[in-house]
C-alpha cells in the first residue's frame, strides 16, 4: 500500500493526458515510520544530553590521566584552575579494601574543595565510610572534600580483583553531594594550590571501635585485658589482624592502658584503656547486738572505700515446700565506708533474720569502680 503525496484522489483519475504525464510521488508507510522513530530517537538522546551536562562534573578541558599503584603516594599535585578531571588509574590482582587519602590546603571554611569518586570506567564504587567528608555520594559517586579540613579520607571495601578503576578528582564541577542537597558550583582551591593523593589497602585499627568490657578484678599480678576490636562491621582476630602490645600499669588496681596494633591486612594503632578494680572483700560472721549487727571484714589495702549492704527477712508458710520458709525484703540502700574502717555497726529490729554484705571501691578520674560482693552472711537478732 502506498500513500500518494501531491494530487487528489479526483485528480487521478482523470484520464486527461497532461495529467497522466506528471508524475505522482509515492512513498511506503514503512519508510515514514522509521522516520518518525528516528525523529524520536534523536529527541531522546537530545534530553539524556541535556540531564548529563546537568548532573556530571564538566570535563570540558579534558581529564589528566595517570597510573598509580595501590600504596603509593602522589605528592604535591597543582590544583587545575579549569573545570578538568585529574584522574588516576590502577588494576587490582585479588579482591582488596582501599583507603583513599587527600591532604590539602587548609582554610577556615568550608568553601573551597575538590569533588572525588572512584569508578570502574562505566559505574562509580560505594563508600563504606569517610572522615572530612561533605555528602554520601549517592548521585554519581562525588563525595566532597572541604577546605576546612587538611586532611580527608574515603574507604571502600572488597573491590573485585581486575580494573581498570579510576580515582577521578575534579575541581571548579556543578555537582550534588547527595539527594537532599541542592546543585553547587565546587570553586576549587586557590590558584598554585597543591594536593598530596595516597592510596592504601590496609584499614587503620586507628578507626575501629574497641571494646575491654567490664572492669577487670585485682589479682596481685598483671593483668592483659584483651578487647574485641570491630571495624566496618567485621570483628578483627588477635594476632591475625592486630597483635596487643604496651600494656601499662596493669598490675596495680586503678586505669591500665594496652595498644592494639595492626598487622597483616591491616595497619595504625590504638590505645585502649581499662580498669582494675578491688578484689572481694572477705567478712568474718556478722555478731548481733542489742538491736544493731556488727559486721566485721579484712581490710584491703589500695581502696578509696567499702560500701555495706544488708536486708531482713520474714517466715511465711510456703504450699508447695509445705513449710515454713524465709522471703527477703530488698536491699538496704549501701552505707559508705572508709577505707581504713574494718566494721561497721547497723541498727536492727529484734528477732529477725538478716542478711549482710560488703565491698571495695576505686575512685579513678572522679568515678566509682566496685568489686565484686562478698559472700553473703545470714544472722538471727536477739
Amino acid at each position: 500500500m502506498y500513500a500518494y503525496m501531491g494530487k487528489t484522489t479526483q485528480q487521478r483519475n482523470s484520464t486527461s493526458l497532461m495529467e497522466k504525464s506528471n508524475n505522482t510521488i509515492a512513498v511506503p508507510f514503512e519508510a515514514i515510520d522509521r522516520v518518525r522513530k528516528l525523529m524520536a530517537l534523536a529527541l531522546a538522546i537530545t534530553v539524556l544530553l541535556i540531564l548529563a551536562i546537568a548532573i556530571l562534573p564538566t570535563t570540558a578541558h579534558g581529564a589528566t590521566v595517570e597510573k598509580i599503584s595501590i600504596g603509593s603516594t602522589v605528592s604535591k599535585v597543582k590544583c587545575q584552575s579549569g573545570s578538568g578531571v585529574q584522574q588516576y588509574h590502577f588494576t587490582l590482582t585479588q579482591s582488596s579494601n582501599l583507603m583513599i587519602t587527600i591532604k590539602h590546603p587548609t582554610t577556615k571554611t568550608d568553601e573551597n574543595f575538590l569533588s572525588v569518586r572512584l569508578t570502574d570506567g562505566a559505574n562509580y564504587l560505594t563508600q563504606i565510610d569517610t572522615k572530612n567528608i561533605k555528602g554520601n555520594g549517592n548521585v554519581n559517586g562525588y563525595l566532597a572534600v572541604p577546605s576546612a579540613f587538611g586532611s580527608s579520607k574515603i574507604m571502600y571495601k572488597d573491590i573485585p580483583a581486575g580494573g581498570p578503576y579510576f580515582i577521578e578528582i575534579t575541581t571548579n564541577s556543578r555537582i550534588r553531594t547527595s539527594i537532599s542537597d541542592q546543585y553547587f558550583t565546587n570553586i576549587g582551591f586557590k590558584k598554585n594550590s597543591f594536593y598530596t593523593l595516597s592510596t592504601t589497602s590496609k584499614f587503620s585499627v586507628a578507626e575501629a571501635t574497641i571494646k575491654v568490657g567490664k572492669a577487670k578484678t585485682y589479682t596481685g599480678k598483671a593483668i592483659k585485658a584483651k578487647p574485641t576490636v570491630t571495624l566496618y562491621d567485621k570483628e578483627l582476630v588477635l594476632n591475625k589482624d592486630y597483635k596487643l602490645v604496651n600494656y601499662k600499669n596493669n598490675v596495680k588496681m586503678g586505669k591500665a592502658q594496652v595498644t592494639v596494633k595492626g598487622i597483616g591486612n591491616y595497619s595504625g594503632s590504638k590505645k585502649i584503656s581499662f580498669t582494675i578494680a578491688p578484689s572481694k572483700v572477705l567478712i568474718s560472721k556478722p555478731v548481733a547486738g542489742d538491736n544493731k549487727i556488727n559486721i566485721k571484714w579484712k581490710t584491703k589495702s589500695g581502696i578509696s572505700g567499702y560500701e555495706v549492704r544488708y536486708r531482713d527477712g520474714y517466715q511465711t508458710f510456703d504450699f508447695t515446700q509445705f513449710k515454713n520458709v524465709t522471703r527477703w525484703n530488698t536491699w538496704s540502700k549501701s552505707v559508705t565506708v572508709s577505707k581504713t574502717a574494718t566494721s561497721k555497726s547497723i541498727v536492727a529490729k529484734d528477732k529477725t533474720k538478716y542478711q549482710v554484705q560488703v565491698r571495695a571501691y576505686k575512685t579513678i578520674d572522679g568515678k566509682r569502680y566496685y568489686g565484686a560482693w562478698s559472700s553473703i552472711k545470714t544472722l538471727t537478732t536477739k
